[in-house]
């Protein structure tokens, strides 16, 4: 089985994106990794204590017309996995 980790990114977060009500996204909080929504952190945790190489990125400021966070996605891309 393939497990593929989401990032769901808004304003240089990871959030927890429930049900399309934007209005109750909050920053993620995981055992896996410290910090509310260090969406980097998480990452390297999916890489490093779960062996998942591979995240599915989701930009939601530019899903909704605002500007991509191409920092953080290029940041994302450079420690290795697939997006």
């Amino acid at each position: 089985m393939r497990v593929t980790p989401v990032l769901d990114l808004v304003a240089g977060r990871a959030v927890a994106a429930r049900r399309g009500e934007r209005a109750t996204y909050a920053p993620v909080r995981s055992v896996l990794a410290s910090g509310k929504g260090d969406a980097l952190a998480l990452a390297r945790a999916f890489r490093d204590v779960l062996g998942c190489v591979e995240w599915y990125v989701a930009d939601l400021d530019a899903i909704l017309g605002g500007a991509p966070q191409w920092p953080l996605v290029r940041a994302l891309a450079d420690l290795g996995g697939r997006l």
